[in-house]
């Protein structure tokens, strides 16, 4: 499995983490979790109906999420993707599922829950996301491209 980067360490070092006991090689990406959502509540301890509003919280361009499930977003139906442009709230839905998952099975993630919840808190609320150390904050864009290197 492939080794991460924490979102600092994305910027300058897009292969190697700090920290190189976190491992990409648990994560899985969003079709996987589409495809298996009967899986979900022994992988990661979450329903698939559960709802977006349940876990995170629907913010500014993204506050018509809110009722949607977590299947939904992973899905990306119609409707989700005329709210997720920049598939953003689809990489953090990702991001979450793996930290559980991760938790779940005792193996250390790059981003666990706590930071995946603060990392979509700040881009939901400003509309960027500005990791530690960098000079620029990130548009949907490039936090979507960051999230999915934390994915195999």
């Amino acid at each position: 499995g492939g080794v991460c980067a924490s979102p600092s360490g994305f910027m300058s070092i897009k292969t190697a983490s700090h920290n190189p006991k976190n491992s990409c090689s648990y994560n899985r990406s969003f079709t996987f979790w589409r495809d298996n959502s009967k899986s979900w509540k022994s992988r990661c301890g979450t329903r698939p109906e559960t709802r977006f509003v349940e876990v995170l919280q629907p913010r500014g361009a993204y506050v018509h999420l809110k009722n949607f499930t977590l299947l939904q977003i992973v899905q990306q139906t119609k409707e989700v993707r005329a709210i997720d442009r920049s598939f953003v709230a689809l990489q953090i839905v990702t991001a979450l599922l793996n930290a559980r998952a991760s938790e779940r099975a005792g193996i250390p993630s790059v981003l666990p829950e706590d930071q995946v919840v603060a990392i979509w808190d700040e881009y939901s609320l400003k509309g960027s996301y500005k990791p530690s150390g960098s000079a620029k904050a990130w548009t949907g864009l490039q936090l979507a491209a960051y999230l999915q290197t934390t994915f195999r």
